[in-house]
């Protein structure tokens, strides 16, 4: 992604006015990639220091979710340069994947495991 120095991330935003946890989520999905996502389930909320972010650095409070895109269509916005689509384990074998997605990703892992 652009914002992040190239490195692979997973897609979110931040909040509007007014807007729940979903709502946002829901928003940004839309936004970012041009499709809607459906099942949400709450994943789990972390703060994080992102040092790189736009070169200047930012605090994040992120709220993770898992859902599903049924649209085959992607159509990204101009905060990222591409997108790929890999399984949870194939991801954590990527050399640029942002430690922000790496820890979602293994959260995700770690959830799947228990059910």
């Amino acid at each position: 992604a652009k914002k992040i120095d190239g490195a692979l991330i997973i897609p979110g935003g931040h909040f509007e006015n007014g807007e729940s946890d979903e709502e946002c989520i829901r928003r940004e999905i839309k936004e970012e990639l041009g499709v809607s996502i459906t099942n949400l389930s709450f994943l789990y909320k972390n703060e994080t220091f992102v040092p790189e972010y736009k070169g200047v650095g930012e605090r994040f409070v992120c709220t993770n979710f898992v859902g599903f895109i049924e649209e085959t269509k992607i159509e990204i916005n101009d905060e990222y340069t591409g997108y790929i689509f890999v399984t949870p384990h194939a991801a954590l074998t990527l050399p640029d994947l942002h430690l922000t997605a790496r820890t979602a990703i293994v959260k995700y892992i770690e959830m799947k495991g228990k059910k």
